[in-house]
């Protein structure tokens, strides 16, 4: 389907769009989750990893100072490179950082592997949000998506902490804390890696514009 003109009269909810909907939301969730999904994680990182209590703000933290401090510069990159290229590059960037968390033998490797995600995600964000606008026209369906797109970071802050919890030791026998944030960790690269396959899919539609999300 082709949108003639940027009017919300001319706008259909249909398959495509609901897919990227879902793709971008999904990007944006993946990127908002991480900021908190370690704080309760603490003492099976401490354990895992042997960080001590000094180091182990850094396995906390380091993942919100890229995040923040590059959202600047993953904006501009989206303007120059085009949108869908930085969002994929991102999201395949994410998959990538989640899966070295995993295996991360050490301290500083885990603190490594927790900032390349931040840096990721501040690629992610941006990119996401100005796909989020190309494909939905001013009014009624922009002002949908955004909602929804809303709601998903709101939601993301309060999830991360439930399934940061999720990760941690049970009672005693259950499982090593150490094996535990690392199968906690290895859960993190499929949903970056079905944002990615579903935006390699659906945000190439043909109503998305050529220029700038390309």
């Amino acid at each position: 389907m082709t949108v003639a003109s940027g009017r919300a009269g001319t706008f259909r909810w249909d398959a495509g769009r609901v897919l990227v909907l879902i793709t971008l939301c999904t990007a944006q969730l993946i990127a908002s989750i991480d900021v908190t999904v370690v704080n309760v994680a603490l003492p099976a990182i401490s354990s895992g990893v042997g960080l001590d209590h000094a180091d182990l703000q850094w396995a906390m933290s380091a993942y919100a100072v890229l995040f923040g401090g590059c959202l600047l510069l993953g904006g501009r990159c989206a303007d120059l490179l085009g949108m869908r290229r930085v969002l994929m590059a991102g999201v395949t960037l994410f998959t990538l950082a989640s899966l070295a968390c995993g295996l991360a033998g050490n301290g500083t490797a885990l603190v490594v592997a927790r900032a390349a995600p931040g840096l990721a995600a501040a690629f992610i964000a941006p990119a996401a949000l100005g796909m989020l606008a190309a494909a939905f026209p001013e009014g009624p369906p922009r002002a949908r998506a955004l909602g929804i797109w809303g709601a998903v970071t709101g939601v993301s802050a309060s999830l991360g902490v439930v399934v940061g919890a999720c990760r941690r030791p049970g009672p005693a026998g259950a499982g090593s804390s150490s094996s535990t944030f690392r199968s906690g960790r290895f859960c993190s690269p499929p949903p970056p890696a079905g944002s990615r396959l579903g935006g390699t899919h659906g945000l190439q539609a043909n109503w998305m514009p050529a220029g700038r999300p390309g």
